[in-house]
């Protein structure tokens, strides 16, 4: 059973020439808490998991998913800027979709062509650092994932079934390294980015050499036990007490500027206003 029929599925439509933001889903492979979201003021595609109903696993872990999406995401938008972004995961998996774009680029000698496809900014909805887990000694609580009453049993199934693939891939990925690191960063409190959307047509391409501009919107809260448990930690909550969600462990430094979002990892598009918390007016400013 396919969630939806169309993959990319457009969630919000716009006639303005602002750049499009592309949401990877998240853990559990789908994408219906975006469909919450307050009107962004631009074209919003939402990617689910194309394995979400069937049994097959990404062998080739998060690099296949990323290549797999990347494709999916060139049969909508060929050439230009575009924002990526996810809950969880989805954050993981936008990143390296971005080294993807920027190999591809490096590859073809594209980095002087005015138009290339590339991305001009990337959205982690608190999605933490993929530290190994086995390298703490935290007792960790499994997640269970709660539905609503009226989910159907084969999406509560595929659900965790994808929620247990997702612990499998994080496990197994190294967050993508560019060259060279951005000359500011959250760590300097200066930050700073140079993708202005004043112009689209006339956005500056990011040099290959240079991570793409990252936000990090990190939820304040622990999450709550689920079911029985009373003590030890989730594992989305290891780094919840760091200023960078773990990704001060990052090699090269990443993020630009981190926002601070009221809620814990699994609420945050419970109530509408919390749903990405006017999610552009807090990211990017826009400058030339």
């Amino acid at each position: 059973m396919a969630l939806l029929e169309t993959n990319p599925t457009q969630l919000q439509y716009s006639s303005g020439d602002k750049i499009p933001l592309f949401l990877i889903h998240d853990g559990g492979g789908t994408i219906f808490k975006y469909f919450l979201l307050g009107d962004i003021g631009r074209s919003v595609y939402g990617i689910q998991d194309p394995k979400f109903d069937c049994e097959n696993n990404w062998e080739g872990g998060i690099i296949e998913m990323a290549q797999e999406y990347l494709t999916l995401i060139k049969a909508i938008r060929g050439t230009g800027p575009i924002f990526l972004g996810g809950w969880s995961l989805g954050g993981l998996v936008s990143l390296q979709i971005a080294r993807l774009l920027d190999d591809e680029r490096q590859q073809k000698h594209t980095e002087r062509d005015t138009h290339p496809l590339f991305v001009a900014g990337v959205i982690l909805i608190d999605s933490p650092y993929p530290s190994s887990w086995c390298d703490y000694r935290a007792p960790f609580v499994d997640f269970e994932p709660e539905f609503p009453v009226w989910t159907p049993e084969t999406v509560r199934k595929n659900v965790t079934r994808r929620f247990e693939v997702c612990d499998q891939l994080i496990a197994t990925w190294e967050p993508p390294l560019w060259e060279a690191r951005r000359h500011s960063s959250a760590e300097d409190g200066n930050p700073q980015v140079s993708a202005s959307e004043s112009s689209v047509g006339r956005l500056k391409v990011r040099p290959i050499s240079s991570s793409p501009p990252v936000v990090l919107l990190k939820a304040m809260s622990h999450a709550r036990f689920p079911g029985s448990a009373t003590n030890g930690i989730l594992q989305v909550d290891l780094f919840r007490d760091d200023a960078l969600l773990g990704w001060e462990r990052y090699a090269c430094g990443l993020l630009e500027k981190v926002h601070h979002i009221s809620g814990h990892h699994f609420d945050l598009f419970d109530q509408d206003d919390k749903a990405c918390f006017d999610l552009f007016a807090i990211t990017w400013r826009e400058s030339s």
